[in-house]
């Protein structure tokens, strides 16, 4: 049988998901496929535009993280991340642009 490298079994079972707005999902990204817009996760592949996955260029530093993604309605943010850590708090990924940005990630962090 195939496992990931972490030694867990690859299931074949993996569901589909378009991410719909402000929907999330987490978990540990597999592969990115940039010109279909699909982000695979353990068990799951989900589903955005390309043109939103564009506005993330360093989305393949992400491989083999745990990660959350939110797909927003922000125009200059269509998608944000953040690291997750079943023992921590999740974290920004990075820094928000504008104040708004910033207290979206502050409201949803405390």
């Amino acid at each position: 049988m195939s496992s990931y490298p972490d030694g867990l079994p690859i299931r074949f079972d993996t569901w589909v998901k378009r991410l719909d707005e402000w929907e999330e999902v987490v978990g540990v990204v597999l592969s990115v496929d940039r010109a279909v817009g699909m982000v695979s996760f353990r068990g799951l592949k989900v589903v955005v535009p390309p043109r939103e996955l564009a506005c993330i260029p360093d989305f393949e530093s992400y491989l083999g993280r745990r990660i959350t993604l939110l797909r927003t309605d922000l125009t200059n943010r269509p998608l944000c991340i953040r690291f997750a850590d079943s023992t921590t708090k999740l974290q920004p990924a990075s820094n928000p642009e504008t104040q708004s940005e910033k207290s979206i990630l502050e409201g949803s962090l405390n």
